[in-house]
């Protein structure tokens, strides 16, 4: 049995806006709010990001990459 997830006291308008939004892509709110938290916990937050670089600075302490590379590497992984 998957976990569930109760949100009390949701503004009205926000409860609106997500039932609107529902609707106009043909879902039930669940289906629309489950797709959200969905796509929200598949992204790494910057913290996530910033980890994942500094383990790997550890591993390899000169990457031997210019500024421009390691900033275009954090935005691939913070994208992805």
């Amino acid at each position: 049995m998957s976990p569930n997830l109760l949100v009390r006291s949701v503004p009205s308008d926000t409860h609106a806006t997500l039932v609107r939004r529902a609707e106009s892509e043909g879902q039930s709110l669940q289906e629309y709010v489950l797709g959200l938290l969905k796509a929200s916990a598949d992204k790494p937050t910057m913290a996530e990001v910033m980890a994942e670089i500094e383990a790997g600075l550890r591993t390899t302490p000169n990457p031997g990459m210019s500024t421009e590379e390691i900033v275009a590497t954090i935005r691939t992984v913070r994208d992805a």
